[in-house]
């Protein structure tokens, strides 16, 4: 195909850094048909452990800043010079995609892609400032309105944002669902098999060990997980707890490690939790492979990439069920179990992770595996993707 008969695509995002949706943005970049797409890329800031994932045929694009208000002009200046047919976004970007549509061609196709629910979102906002609470409710539903298609990963994001905003026939059209994608190929199904480091072997052998995997920042709600597994290890001392993440460069809450860790020696459990940070993703697999089970304790969520990792991987997932798609997801006793977040989490939580120690149930690894491989593999859901994108383009 002549290279002038491809399609422009450009991608959005303000960094690289390691997330859910920039690893979902990461898996599309790289494996979106090149025959029918030439990709372009404009990230905020050339940061993030995932800059170096990238594959070659690529231009890559950086605006100067990760804010999308300050993103805007650099961003439209930057449509108009590459003309794209496609411009898709994902994280505050939307909202500098949104309004750069306001000077670019009609021709283009501006597509959204939100990454979590947004009703617990909104009410964090209302939290911390009711102007701030109004001022997302407006901007999103500006982006809803600019944009030619939302994309969610799941059911309840999409019956989220109709009960927000009570979308006509015609805005709740443009709310479609795409899985996130797993990348199958990276993902090594034998990794359980691989040797652990001295520090990791000593934490697994003859354990039981509950992993999480995530960003350390409030939504993932550490702190009740913390005081469910102090619960949990009372009564079996060979159990432990591994959480792997780090605080993000751009974190509202900085501290928010410390503050974890503080309250890991106020548990006095500081024997049976390791904090190690952030491990790049093929040293990851065998940690998770090697646990008995993972767990999510969030707030709310979109769709936990981590989980669907470790469910590729066969290992069951106890998970709150939180706004998100996880009941998408967890089928309850086949793949893990999930966890009411009305009264009290924490205890909700060390319920569950009593009853899988005690229960020792033998779980079928491979059908676990192979349900994420037929539903969320990355050749599936590029494949959605694509279908999506060539038939707005035909509108």
């Amino acid at each position: 195909m002549n290279q002038r008969t491809k399609k422009i695509i450009l991608f959005a995002i303000p960094n690289l850094r390691v997330g859910g949706a920039e690893r979902v943005f990461l898996n599309l970049i790289n494996n979106i048909n090149r025959d029918i797409f030439e990709v372009h890329v404009a990230v905020g800031r050339f940061q993030g452990k995932f800059c170096s994932d990238l594959v070659d045929n690529i231009s890559l694009h950086e605006l100067g800043s990760i804010k999308s208000m300050l993103s805007i002009v650099p961003m439209t200046k930057l449509i108009w010079s590459i003309k794209p047919d496609i411009v898709v976004s994902t994280l505050g970007y939307i909202v500098a995609a949104s309004f750069s549509s306001l000077l670019s061609s009609k021709k283009i196709a501006f597509i959204s892609r939100f990454g979590n629910s947004m009703s617990p979102f909104l009410d964090e906002q209302k939290i911390q400032s009711i102007v701030k609470y109004f001022l997302q409710l407006i901007i999103n539903k500006f982006v809803i309105y600019m944009s030619d298609l939302i994309i969610v990963q799941s059911n309840h994001m999409k019956n989220d944002l109709n009960k927000i905003y009570s979308l006509n026939d015609k805005l709740l059209r443009k709310i479609i669902k795409i899985n996130n994608p797993v990348e199958f190929d990276s993902i090594n199904l034998s990794a359980k098999n691989e040797e652990l480091s001295n520090y990791f072997n000593k934490i697994f052998n003859n354990n039981f060990v509950f992993i999480s995997v995530g960003g350390l920042e409030p939504r993932k709600n550490f702190e009740d997980l913390l005081s469910a597994f102090k619960s949990v290890n009372l009564e079996y001392p060979n159990s432990r707890l591994v959480i792997l993440g780090d605080v993000h460069d751009n974190a509202k809450d900085k501290d928010y490690r410390s503050h974890l860790q503080n309250l890991i020696l106020e548990l006095d459990i500081d024997e049976f939790v390791s904090l190690p940070g952030s491990i790049d993703h093929p040293e990851l697999l065998p940690l998770i492979s090697h646990s008995d089970f993972y767990v999510s304790s969030s707030i709310y969520e979109g769709v936990s990439n981590a989980i669907l990792e470790a469910l590729a991987l066969g290992i069951p997932v106890i998970a709150t069920d939180c706004p998100s798609g996880i009941r998408e997801i967890i089928n309850e006793g086949e793949n893990g179990y999930l966890v009411t977040t009305n009264g009290d989490i924490a205890k909700n939580l060390s319920e569950k992770m009593f009853l899988v120690i005690e229960e020792r149930k033998k779980f079928d690894s491979s059908e676990i595996s192979n349900k994420i491989k037929r539903d969320f593999n990355i050749s599936v859901i590029v494949k959605e993707y694509q279908k999506v994108l060539l038939e707005l383009l035909k509108t």
